[in-house]
């Protein structure tokens, strides 16, 4: 884990798990594999606490099952673009992290964000960026690119794996062909589908679990995260992480205390 990833997990830490209970249990709903058990461990000790981790695999699957109600989570980590989705749902308490004292450790950059104005709901756990994974043994051309996922060169062809995000192969789709994210340009929509649906064939899966299945050789290049890439890399010391040089996107996961938490103190 990066440095900067650490702190913001230890900030999220801080500001919520305190904040919501200070005996008995907490239940966190987050991303499977990811949440440091060594962190949990040292939280549990601090404030005499319980904590129960439940694992999602998307975004989508957090939303409904929050939605649906009856599901005794107190904190959820969903990705920068779902903050929004919760707040407007009306799912999430307002707990005014900028008003806390551990706040000031937040980096500057990430007090403000455009999906929770001023931190009113939400602080980060986690965030680094998309780019490209590539086993260097099977390819030895330079992974810097963005075409070795939607252009493949022969080696690859039919062992390509893309994160199953929308927004994020969307996005770096539309870097790749020279536009942004979020745009309502038709034609560069249209030049956007029309790329994934030719380079859909050349790919094997859209799938998670890359930390493991990537090392064992299911496929041998993906569209992913940055962490999950390194933690392959870690496993089988040839896969390698690229920054495409035609654009990348930037992903954060925030930590955002739910509006029906069982185990939350009055304020």
């Amino acid at each position: 884990m990066k440095k900067h990833g650490f702190i913001a997990v230890v900030t999220a830490v801080g500001l919520f798990f305190a904040g919501v209970v200070h005996s008995g249990e907490l239940n966190l709903y987050n991303w499977g594999n990811y949440t440091s058990p060594d962190l949990i461990k040292k939280f549990e000790t601090m404030y005499n606490v319980k904590v129960t981790i439940t694992d999602y695999d998307s975004n989508t699957t957090a939303l409904a099952k929050v939605k649906a109600g009856g599901h005794g989570f107190d904190i959820v980590v969903p990705s920068a673009n779902y903050v929004k989705v919760f707040l407007e749902e009306d799912l999430a308490l307002e707990v005014r992290p900028d008003q806390m004292e551990n706040f000031k450790h937040v980096a500057p950059e990430w007090r403000n964000p455009s999906f929770d104005p001023g931190r009113h709901y939400s602080v980060p756990w986690l965030w680094g960026t998309i780019g490209i994974a590539v086993d260097t043994d099977v390819y030895k051309g330079d992974i810097n690119t963005s075409s070795i996922v939607f252009d493949p060169p022969e080696e690859l062809a039919g062992k390509i794996n893309m994160a199953p995000e929308m927004g994020d192969v969307m996005g770096m789709a539309l870097k790749y062909i020279g536009s942004e994210p979020c745009t309502t340009d038709k034609v560069a929509l249209k030049k956007a589908r029309d790329l994934l649906m030719a380079a859909k064939s050349k790919w094997v899966s859209m799938d998670y679990g890359l930390t493991e299945k990537m090392p064992r050789g299911d496929f041998s290049a993906a569209l992913y995260w940055n962490g999950a890439v390194y933690r392959a890399g870690l496993a089988k010391s040839s896969i390698k992480f690229g920054y495409p040089r035609e654009g990348y996107e930037i992903w954060m996961d925030n930590a955002l205390v739910l509006k029906d938490a069982k185990k939350r103190r009055d304020r």
